[in-house]
């Protein structure tokens, strides 16, 4: 009866915890990801729009960190003379960024402002290549366990694979007849 009880009171506090309202960006929440700042490391400039009322920050994203990155986040914010945020977007940076490598990205549309701040807002840590230069992986190059079926994988027997000569070969453990 009392694991019962310690299991309903476990469910609750887990189904209350989801429902509570998205972390949003402020002047204190700056980041999803509190590992961020060791992380990477970000430069920005502000370059006027031709609107003159809004500006675009681009600057690199580098990743001091040896993991490729993906689906990485930044949060950009304009601030005023008093460090209140008067503007501010979440803008995706194109592709991944590679273990060591870095990114150029843009965030266009920022309202002018004294100050500007962009951090990660949040991030995937080793995911996908790190960019288009790197060679995917081929067929050939996978190590053999990609490269069977289950069924195959089971018995231990692979399928014929034709030779060089033309001439079936079979890959594997051998079977007895037995």
């Amino acid at each position: 009866m009392l694991r019962w009880i310690v299991l309903g009171i476990t469910v609750s506090m887990l189904l209350a915890s989801c429902s509570t309202a998205a972390i949003t960006p402020s002047s204190t929440v700056t980041t999803l990801s509190p590992d961020a700042e060791r992380l990477f490391s970000l430069s920005w400039e502000p370059i006027p729009e031709r609107d003159g009322a809004h500006v675009r920050l681009r600057g690199y994203l580098e990743n001091l960190y040896g993991e490729t990155a993906a689906r990485v986040q930044l949060l950009a914010q304009a601030l005023d003379t008093s460090s209140n945020v008067v503007d501010q977007k979440i803008e995706w940076v194109p592709g991944t960024v590679s273990a060591f490598g870095r990114v150029y990205y843009e965030i266009p549309n920022m309202r002018a402002a004294n100050q500007y701040r962009v951090t990660v807002w949040a991030f995937d840590r080793g995911r996908g290549p790190s960019s288009a230069d790197e060679p995917v992986r081929r067929f050939s190059e996978l190590p053999d366990f990609f490269r069977t079926t289950s069924c195959e994988r089971l018995s231990g027997v692979r399928q014929r694979e034709p030779h060089r000569s033309g001439l079936a070969v079979f890959k594997g453990r051998a079977r007895s007849a037995s």
